[in-house]
């Protein structure tokens, strides 16, 4: 099975200015998952998708491939992981690339261990049939859904309003369940990257919308969730990530 793994990293930041390229314990924000990433030796290659020459940077000085995005598919806000995550695929694809699964990071969620990486990967190798596994922890926003025993999903998270999958903390899927229920296939994804005609672009999965395949998820440790918005998940994820050696793996 080949797995690769890709990481999102727009240019600039609202609330905490240049996030991704602030130096966090040492190294630049972006810097640890890619390390942390090449560290687990479980992916056919480690890629950042960004509209920034910085970030492209310094990316490849880490040693992640880079994947440039045009700047017009950076002004859909929360909808541009997807984007970032369709375009990837459209990338490699037009590449000849080949690709079976894909593991999705971002970067503000700073505080995964290198061997969550390789259980993450090593629970889709137990489950192949699994369509979406999630690093979570059973916190009260989420909503576990067991097996029912029928081969409907099971383990699956969604947020407090029963909306959305969350995976910041990092998932894995495969590459057909993400273009066909993500996007609606691939004539969706090449015709919305080819117009930039915007009803073709990728659209977050209603729980209603999930196909009946298992959706599992491997369990972290609560204090691992925190994803960096404001200055104080910055300042809280840097105590953490000092506090438990996360700076010390790689």
């Amino acid at each position: 099975m080949i797995i690769r793994a890709h990481i999102p990293a727009r240019d600039g930041s609202m609330r905490v200015p240049n996030k991704n390229l602030k130096d966090f314990c040492g190294k630049p924000l972006i810097a640890w998952s890619i390390l942390k990433c090449l560290a687990a030796d479980v992916y056919d290659g480690v890629y950042v998708i960004t509209d920034s020459k910085r970030i492209a940077k310094v990316a490849k000085e880490y040693g992640a491939e880079v994947i440039m995005q045009p700047p017009w598919q950076c002004q859909f806000g929360e909808r541009g992981g997807s984007i970032a995550e369709a375009w990837f695929f459209y990338q490699l694809k037009k590449a000849g690339i080949p690709m079976d699964a894909d593991s999705g990071f971002l970067c503000t969620t700073p505080l995964r261990k290198v061997n969550d990486y390789r259980r993450l990967v090593g629970k889709k190798l137990e489950v192949p049939q699994a369509q979406e596994i999630a690093l979570s922890s059973r916190i009260v926003s989420l909503q576990l859904h067991e097996d029912n025993g029928d081969g409907t999903s099971r383990m699956i998270l969604f947020d407090n309003t029963g909306k959305y999958m969350i995976p910041w903390a990092g998932s894995i899927h495969d590459v057909d369940y993400y273009v066909n229920n993500f996007c609606g296939g691939w004539h969706d994804i090449e015709r919305f990257f080819e117009t930039k005609d915007v009803q073709y672009m990728p659209k977050p999965v209603r729980p209603e919308d999930y196909p009946n395949k298992h959706i599992y998820y491997v369990e972290i440790e609560p204090w691992q969730w925190y994803d960096i918005d404001r200055l104080v998940d910055w300042e809280i994820c840097e105590f953490w990530f000092k506090y438990k050696g996360l700076d010390k793996e790689v």
